[in-house]
C-alpha cells in the first residue's frame, strides 16, 4: 500500500511489464547476460577451489588454510565498496554515465586477468594470498557495474531483468565446479602434487575473465531495452 499510494505507475504494475521479444534482441541485455555468466563462473574458485590450491600446492596445513581462502572474500567486499563509489563519483564529474560504468568493468576484469595469469608463476604462501586478494577485490569492484547497468537498461522492468541476470549466474555457478574439477584432474593426471592442473586452470580462468572484460566495451547503459506495444510504447 504505501508503494502505491499516490503513484499510478506503480500501481499499475501487477506483473512485469517486459517485452519479452524485444529483451531478446538486446545485444545490452546479451552482453550484461554473458559478463554475468562469466564472473559468476570464474568466482566460484574463491568459494570452492582456493582453500585446496593452498593445502595441495601452497602446502599450507588446513588451519591456516581456513582464514587464508577468507581473505579473498574481505578483498571483494573492499572492492565492490571501492568500485561503486567510483563508478559513482566518474558519473557525477563527467556526466557520461555509459563509460563510467563500462569503464569501471573493463578495468576490473582486465586487471583480474592480468592477476590470475600471474598466479600461474607465483612463489611464496603470503604473495599467492594477496594476488588472490586483490584479484578478487578487482573482480568484484566490477559487480556494482552490473547492477547499475542493469537497473539503466531495464527502465521500469528492473525486476525481470535482475533476475535473467541473476539466473545467468546461478546456472554458472551449477557448472563451473566440474568442469573446474575436469581440467584440474585431466592435466594433473591425477596427481594432486602436480601443478599442471592448477596452472592449466589458472590459464583458462584468465581468458573467461578476458571475454568477460571485452563484454564491456558492447554494454551501453544509456539505451534502453525498448518496450512493446502492450506497454504503450510508440
Amino acid at each position: 500500500d504505501l508503494i502505491v499510494r499516490n503513484d499510478r505507475d506503480a500501481a499499475r504494475v501487477e506483473r512485469s511489464r517486459l517485452n519479452w521479444r524485444t529483451a531478446a534482441r538486446s545485444l545490452n541485455l546479451w552482453m550484461l547476460v554473458f559478463q554475468q555468466f562469466t564472473c559468476a563462473f570464474v568466482d566460484m574458485v574463491f568459494s570452492s577451489w582456493v582453500p585446496l590450491f593452498l593445502i595441495e600446492q601452497a602446502k599450507v596445513d588446513i588451519t591456516r588454510a581456513g582464514w587464508m581462502a577468507a581473505l579473498p572474500l574481505v578483498g571483494g567486499a573492499l572492492g565492490g565498496m571501492t568500485g561503486g563509489t567510483l563508478q559513482n563519483e566518474l558519473i557525477r564529474r563527467t556526466g557520461n554515465r555509459r563509460w563510467s560504468r563500462s569503464g569501471i568493468g573493463f578495468t576490473g576484469n582486465l586487471i583480474s586477468t592480468v592477476l590470475m595469469l600471474a598466479l600461474v608463476q607465483m612463489q611464496g604462501t603470503y604473495t599467492i594470498v594477496g594476488t588472490f586478494f586483490l584479484l578478487k577485490f578487482f573482480a568484484d569492484w566490477a559487480q556494482p557495474t552490473t547492477w547499475g547497468s542493469a537497473t539503466d537498461i531495464a527502465g521500469p522492468n528492473s525486476a525481470s531483468v535482475f533476475a535473467i541476470i541473476n539466473t545467468a549466474g546461478s546456472v554458472a555457478g551449477i557448472v563451473s565446479s566440474p568442469i573446474m574439477a575436469g581440467i584440474v584432474d585431466r592435466f594433473s593426471k591425477g596427481d594432486p602434487n602436480s601443478p599442471a592442473g592448477w596452472t592449466t586452470l589458472f590459464g583458462v580462468l584468465s581468458v573467461i575473465y578476458l571475454a568477460s572484460a571485452l563484454a564491456w566495451l558492447f554494454i551501453n547503459c544509456e539505451k534502453l531495452i525498448e518496450r512493446g506495444p502492450e506497454d504503450g510504447a510508440k
